[in-house]
């Protein structure tokens, strides 16, 4: 059976945060919530949610204090919030409550140097210094990350490679999940093998969550990525399928052009949505290996392999 995460406790600890980072100031307490909506909603009602799921569970095999696991689940939720935000306003795809891209990314910044005290305070002081290396690694990864990402819009003429794709979401959605299974570990000193096998557990599981959920979003006429102009793997792996002739179809198709043939037929056809469903599998797969045999305790491997099992379908896999 799965733990559930003392979500009220981990939200007194997000509401810390923002009187740390707003103080009297109502316009920055509202920025910040509006930052935080989506994540703390996902807290609360998103079973086995990463952010706060995966930190409560390995904080708790390492023996951590309830406390330090709840600091530490909030920050991780910060981080979450912060890399939502910015990428939803690079993307052009804020809420309307936003007055504008500049004060959400503001915003986004903001969560994150939150999120760094917070760390921080959870931690003993010989410690700090890890930690604070962890997070600065994980926030650079998921820049370039995202800058990869951002590159890759326009046409599919030049589409990157499925290695490029495939970096990009480890560097992105695989950091970050990284950081949730290793900030506890490295919280209670556990030694340089042991981080080792759970960052790549986090990158594996990560990359597995964003390409399902990019095939998500292909296959919805209201994907973000399709809004953004972004192709991502499944669109991919059509086009390196289509003779040449075929391929201006695809584009139309994934432009919505009127009159263009239905994107999910022309991905279903070219073997496309099986491919990357299969990928998926791959990825749950090689997150699996890497802590059977490993040094991490049978109850923490047991309770890592229950979540990748919990998390559905290969194309239903939520972030």
């Amino acid at each position: 059976m799965m733990i559930a995460p003392r979500t009220e406790f981990i939200l007194k600890w997000v509401e810390t945060a923002i009187a740390d980072g707003a103080g009297a100031e109502a316009e920055t307490q509202r920025l910040l919530r509006r930052a935080l909506a989506p994540a703390v909603d996902a807290a609360q009602n998103v079973a086995g949610w990463p952010a706060t799921y995966l930190p409560s569970v390995v904080g708790g095999a390492f023996r951590l204090p309830p406390e330090q696991i709840e600091m530490l689940a909030a920050a991780c939720l910060l981080v979450f919030a912060a890399a939502d935000v910015i990428d939803d306003a690079q993307d052009g795809q804020l809420h309307s409550e936003w007055p504008s891209w500049k004060e959400a990314v503001s915003t986004g910044l903001t969560l994150l140097f939150l999120a760094h005290q917070l760390a921080l305070a959870s931690a003993p002081e010989e410690r700090r210094g890890a930690v604070a290396a962890v997070l600065g690694g994980t926030v650079l990864s998921m820049s370039l990350g995202q800058q990869r990402d951002l590159s890759q819009t326009g046409t599919l003429d030049g589409l990157r490679t499925e290695a490029d794709y495939l970096t990009c979401v480890r560097g992105k959605t695989g950091a970050s999940v990284a950081l949730f299974t290793v900030l506890p570990a490295v919280v209670s000193g556990a030694p340089a093998e042991v981080l080792s096998v759970l960052k790549g557990w986090g990158e594996a599981m990560g990359a597995a969550l964003q390409v399902a959920s990019d095939l998500m979003d292909a296959l919805s006429p209201a994907g973000r990525d399709r809004r953004a102009g972004r192709p991502t793997l499944v669109v991919q792996r059509a086009w390196s399928r289509l003779a040449a002739s075929d391929r201006p179809h695809l584009e139309a198709a994934w432009r919505g052009e009127p009159q263009a043939p239905n994107l999910e037929f022309l991905l279903q056809r070219t073997g496309a949505v099986a491919y990357v469903r299969a990928r998926v599998g791959a990825l749950k797969l090689e997150a699996r290996e890497l802590i059977q045999g490993s040094n991490l305790s049978p109850s923490l491997i047991a309770a890592l392999n229950q979540w990748v099992e919990s998390q559905g379908r290969d194309d239903e896999m939520p972030l």
